[in-house]
């Protein structure tokens, strides 16, 4: 993992460097923008860059080592560290941006998630085993790729269009097929089928890849919810239907104006 130290920085540097060509467009072509609608913008520019990326290296990753998907534990790609590196650099860029602009205290779920991940790829990298587990677990940014661009859409006033509506029901129909059914599977994996892996590794990750479970539930939920699959449909506040964990309608509240989705 030498390599790490010169990867990870780098890949911050770029992830921060998309961060600041998108808010310095933004501010170009929508001066009257609140500054958190901006800055929400310009993190999920950010994250969509992230997943479409490394959506596009982990199919094409699992797609050249198949073995990567049936025997998770010995597999190996060089391909695949790469991927792993790269999301992991994601990771770190987007825990320090939160506690830059102070928004720990509302992101819980994220910093979990961006802990978790972070740990259990760096454990896996150490170990040098398990990294066809790493690799089908970031099947889960091809969904994200919908996410973001749905989140964008939104923000950017396209949300009424067909092609939005095209997305968000892409959104849903990948969140299964690429969140809910890789994690099921990977848990189902690890539990038992197998039985080479350190019990302390393998407990680490079934604890994390449990979070995953929760937090892929709670993205699902919140996605019905918002779109008036499940629950009243009550007028919904713009920066609550772009992030569907909630947390950027309590942040900076001061300098928002009360905006609602068509």
């Amino acid at each position: 993992m030498s390599e790490a130290f010169a990867i990870l920085p780098a890949l911050v540097f770029f992830f921060r460097t998309v961060y600041f060509v998108a808010d310095f467009l933004i501010q170009h072509h929508k001066p009257e923008w609140e500054f958190s609608r901006r800055r929400l913008l310009a993190v999920r520019i950010v994250s969509f860059c992230h997943a479409l990326i490394s959506g596009i290296m982990c199919l094409t990753t699992l797609s050249l080592n198949p073995a990567l998907i049936s025997d998770p534990y010995l597999s190996k790609s060089q391909l695949a560290v790469y991927l792993t590196y790269f999301s992991m650099g994601y990771f770190l860029h987007d825990f320090i941006d939160i506690f830059l602009y102070g928004e720990a205290s509302v992101s819980k779920e994220y910093i979990i998630h961006h802990t978790l991940s972070f740990t259990g790829m760096t454990a896996i990298l150490r170990s040098e085993q398990l990294i066809g587990l790493a690799s089908v677990c970031l099947l889960a940014e091809v969904q994200t790729i919908f996410l973001h661009l749905r989140a964008i859409l939104q923000l950017t006033s396209f949300g009424t269009t067909k092609f939005y509506s095209a997305v968000k029901k892409a959104n849903l129909i990948t969140m299964f097929l690429f969140r809910h059914c890789p994690t099921t599977y990977l848990l189902y994996y690890l539990t038992f089928d197998e039985d080479r892996a350190p019990m302390w590794l393998q407990v680490f990750l079934q604890l994390g890849l449990s979070f995953l479970f929760y937090h892929n539930v709670h993205l699902t939920t919140s996605f019905l919810r918002i779109d008036g699959y499940i629950g009243n449909e009550a007028e919904r506040d713009l920066y609550d239907v772009v992030d569907p964990l909630g947390d950027i309608s309590k942040k900076n509240t001061s300098n928002k104006s009360s905006q609602k989705i068509s």
